[in-house]
């Protein structure tokens, strides 16, 4: 009976849906009056777009009547372009999946981060990173190959999690993508790929991508927000792009001390300079990287306060966590434990973090003391002058043989080892210098006073004590530049500075600009190492050619020196007792002994 009925079924269906029957093209026509008539395609030639008249043109003929009759080109480009522009709008919006190429090269810049970077920044987990950023990758290319609703095996996400040693927690957080942008900017200052080579032979050895790079790792951060909302990630991108950018205060993208300051408000605001916050944090990676942090922006503001002139964010008051330092570690101990500490823990072994925190202070006290606008108008008190300089003798004293270059230098010596010991003897050596420059500008209040009522200056009953200090801080602060400026040297030699983060940068600078306004013939060293410095951080070459110049003109006659010329004078041109030490050498590890 099914059977019977099928035939019937399937012709009643057929009538149903036959579109060439007369009635249904009758409804379909009626149907059609009262859609709204198709938009007609606009293909007006461009003059007539232009004045808005009708375009006709007739069949056989090249122009149409509006440009026949006005002897206009015909031309139809906005036709073109408009057409164009619809053909390929569907095929911008499809997302494009990331080359294997792209990714490789991504994967190096990464790579040359922790080769390079890491080892004077530790502030990041290597493997932790690199699992999670692989991991990342993986679910990106999973995530092409499935389905939208279908998510990647189990058994993959497990092999890059035990890549890792990771737990599921940590494998799903994401990375910042602001924090990628940051390494990848850094990687690229410092790579030697050959993409990035091709492109600093095509423009005079400078990087065009690591720069664009730099300045969008900027802008993504600064568009998350990262400099307001306060999070570890957050204090983490902070410190690691104040240093990435170009280091000349006078561009306007260069060093402001912007990113550090943003980065001292965010670890005030999650309480990191409390003991009783710090204690609570449980995750022992996170808790260093956080300790670590805060004391690198703690040291990083104080330098920063007396190197540019600024009064520091922080004060000694402004935190109570114990100082981020441990004991040493004896040789059989670590034979024990089979792996070697990590560069944040060589640091603290070697005490460096303790000697760091002691000058920061004097830092501190020098920046509160000496750019204040009564300073600058009234001179520097004797007093705080004779302060400082027996501040200084002081922490020389107690730490810098323990964490400056040994007189025994061993030209073996790796990179972190030779760049952190240069660092950390240049960093005390350099305060002679701001001392010495503070001296010249603002010259001694006492003096001042004195030469304000009309009176010779000589007349002062400390006039020769006065002078003595002055001299001795010449004399100093002339070894000090002497010292940078071999430090240099052994730095260039090795070609270390083409891969230092900006950690002797100030000093190189501070150190070339007094020898090259004495007339010193060991400015060559700074203006060498600057050169060098140039393959990441451009504006030391034109750092280098201005200290060419001042050194010239010292050499022509022309000494650019005020309050300190007396001294400079009588000493005959600043040749003090222990300034005419070329390179490194033993008597001069002491700096002044007073």
């Amino acid at each position: 009976m099914d059977s019977g009925h099928a035939p019937e079924s399937s012709r009643a269906g057929a009538q149903a849906f036959n579109l060439t029957s007369t009635t249904m093209q009758n409804q379909i026509h009626e149907l059609a009056k009262t859609l709204p008539p198709p938009r007609k395609q606009n293909t007006a030639c461009d003059a007539c777009r232009a004045r808005k008249v009708k375009c006709n043109q007739l069949p056989g003929q090249d122009k149409c009547q509006h440009c026949l009759s006005k002897n206009y080109p015909c031309t139809h480009f906005v036709q073109a372009a408009t057409t164009e522009k619809k053909r390929t709008a569907a095929a911008s919006r499809r997302p494009r999946a990331l080359s294997s190429t792209t990714q490789t090269v991504a994967l190096d810049l990464v790579e040359v981060y922790f080769q390079i970077v890491h080892t004077r920044l530790p502030l990041l987990n290597p493997a932790q990173f690199r699992a999670r950023l692989h991991f990342s990758l993986h679910l990106a290319s999973q995530s092409r190959s499935h389905s939208p609703h279908t998510p990647p095996s189990a058994s993959s996400t497990s092999t890059f999690l035990s890549k890792g040693g990771l737990t599921q927690n940590d494998a799903h957080k994401p990375l910042h993508p602001a924090l990628v942008a940051t390494v990848i900017a850094w990687g690229a200052k410092f790579s030697e790929h050959p993409l990035l080579l091709a492109d600093r032979a095509h423009n005079s050895n400078q990087s065009h991508i690591a720069k664009t790079l730099i300045n969008r790792a900027r802008d993504l951060a600064e568009d998350l927000k990262v400099h307001r909302i306060p999070t570890a990630d957050h204090v983490v991108i902070a410190l690691l792009i104040e240093p990435m950018q170009n280091q000349n205060m006078d561009a306007a993208d260069g060093y402001h001390g912007f990113w550090l300051m943003s980065a001292i408000r965010l670890l005030l605001d999650l309480q990191i300079n409390h003991k009783s916050v710090m204690s609570n944090i449980q995750d022992p990676e996170d808790r260093g990287t956080m300790i670590f942090a805060w004391w690198m922006a703690c040291l990083a503001d104080a330098y920063r306060s007396v190197y540019y002139r600024r009064k520091p964010m922080l004060d000694d008051d402004d935190y109570d966590i114990d100082f981020y330092t441990v004991g040493p570690v004896a040789p059989e101990h670590l034979e024990t434990q089979g792996t070697q500490p990590s560069p944040r823990e060589q640091l603290e072994f070697l005490g460096y973090y303790r000697a760091s925190h002691a000058l920061a202070r004097i830092s501190r006290q020098m920046s509160r003391q000496l750019w204040r606008p009564a300073t600058e108008s009234d001179g520097i008190p004797f007093d705080i002058l004779n302060n400082f300089m027996n501040l200084l003798n002081d922490w020389r004293e107690e730490y810098l043989h323990h964490v400056g270059v040994p007189n025994n230098f061993d030209s073996g010596w790796d990179f972190v080892s030779a760049v952190t010991a240069c660092a950390s003897d240049a960093t005390y050596h350099i305060m002679w210098i701001v001392l010495f420059n503070a001296v010249d500008d603002f010259g001694i209040r006492e003096i001042n006073d004195l030469e304000r009522t009309g009176s010779p200056g000589h007349l002062h009953p400390k006039a020769m004590e006065i002078e003595g200090q002055k001299q001795k801080v010449l004399d100093t602060a002339l070894a000090s530049a002497t010292r940078i400026a071999g430090l240099a040297g052994i730095l260039t030699q090795n070609g270390y500075l083409k891969l230092d983060s900006a950690v002797m940068h100030v000093s190189i600078i501070q150190a070339g600009i007094l020898l090259a306004r004495l007339g010193r013939p060991e400015v060559k060293n700074c203006i060498d190492g600057l050169e060098q410095y140039s393959y990441a951080y451009e504006e030391c070459a034109e750092q280098a050619a201005e200290m060419r110049k001042m050194y010239a003109q010292a050499v022509a006659g022309e000494v650019d020196l005020a309050h300190m010329m007396s001294v400079y004078s009588r000493s005959g041109g600043g040749m003090g007792p222990a300034s005419n030490a070329m390179a490194v050498d033993p008597p001069m590890f002491g700096g002044y002994v007073g």
